[in-house]
C-alpha cells in the first residue's frame, strides 16, 4: 500500500497554474505522462495487496485525479491552438498587400489623391 499511496500523493501535487505560453508543448506532454502513469496505477491496483475498501478509495481518488488531468489537458491544447491559430493570422498579408505596413498619414494622403473625382455642375 505504501507505494500505491505515495505515487498517488506525488501525482497529487500538480499544478494547473498558467505560467506562459511558450511551454505549453511541454506541460501537454507532461500531463500526457502522468495520465498513463496514473493510468497504470489504477490497473496495479487490482493486485495490490491492500483491503478491498482501500482499492476502492484508491481507485476513486486516481479516477479524480485523471479526470482533472483529462480537462487541464484540454484546456492547454485548446490554448495552443488558439495560439497557432493567432500566429497564423498575424502572418497573413493584409489585403493592400503590405503585410505589417501601418497606414501612416503620408500614404494616406497618396492614395487620397490619386483617387480624386472631378465633379462638374
Amino acid at each position: 500500500m505504501t507505494s500505491i499511496s505515495s505515487a498517488f500523493l506525488a501525482n497529487a501535487t500538480i499544478s494547473s497554474n498558467s505560467t506562459g505560453g511558450s511551454d505549453t508543448d511541454k506541460r501537454i506532454a507532461a500531463i500526457r505522462q502522468q495520465l498513463q502513469e496514473l493510468q497504470q496505477q489504477v490497473k496495479n491496483l487490482k493486485d495490490a495487496d491492500i483491503p478491498e475498501h482501500s482499492k476502492e478509495k484508491l481507485r476513486k481518488a486516481f479516477q479524480q485525479q485523471i479526470e482533472m488531468l483529462t480537462a487541464e489537458l484540454s484546456r492547454l491544447q485548446t490554448e495552443r491552438n488558439k495560439s497557432d491559430e493567432t500566429k497564423q493570422n498575424n502572418k497573413t498579408p493584409p489585403a493592400d498587400g503590405h503585410a505589417n505596413s501601418p497606414a501612416t498619414p503620408a500614404a494616406v494622403a497618396g492614395k487620397a489623391a490619386s483617387s480624386q473625382i472631378d465633379l462638374y455642375v
